[in-house]
């Protein structure tokens, strides 16, 4: 039987580092499209009787999962997201559909800190 602890080196890795800081950087713009109707807009929540239907989750950013990676992995983007709250962070986006009385909130696009985790965007309300 082969030995699992074999591992092949990894090709992302053996990107220069400023390659790497590059892709770490779209993702940190990433976003998604608001929804054209509200039998596009995913599975929803209505809390009582209001005419609000809440997502039952919000984007949950790729960056953020790069750090569990590996130690090396966590200490880029965790760099990254520290000089990326030094200068401000980033913006939030929210799209409001309005069809008759109800609304439907969805975020197209939520900040990433250094400070986010994993759980940040999870489906628990």
């Amino acid at each position: 039987m082969a030995n699992i602890t074999n591992h092949l080196p990894s090709q992302f890795l053996s990107l220069p580092q400023e390659l790497r800081d590059i892709i770490y950087t779209s993702l940190l713009s990433e976003h998604r499209p608001a929804p054209q109707d509200p039998d596009s807009a995913g599975p929803r929540f209505r809390p009582g009787r209001r005419k609000i239907f809440f997502e039952f989750g919000s984007p949950k950013p790729a960056l953020l999962h790069l750090k569990l990676v590996n130690k090396q992995l966590y200490a880029e983007v965790q760099d990254l997201l520290t000089k990326y709250d030094d200068r401000g962070g980033g913006e939030a986006r929210l799209d409001l559909m309005i069809a008759g009385s109800s609304v439907w909130p969805t975020w197209t696009k939520l900040p990433v800190t250094a400070t986010s985790s994993i759980m940040w965007g999870s489906d628990t309300c």
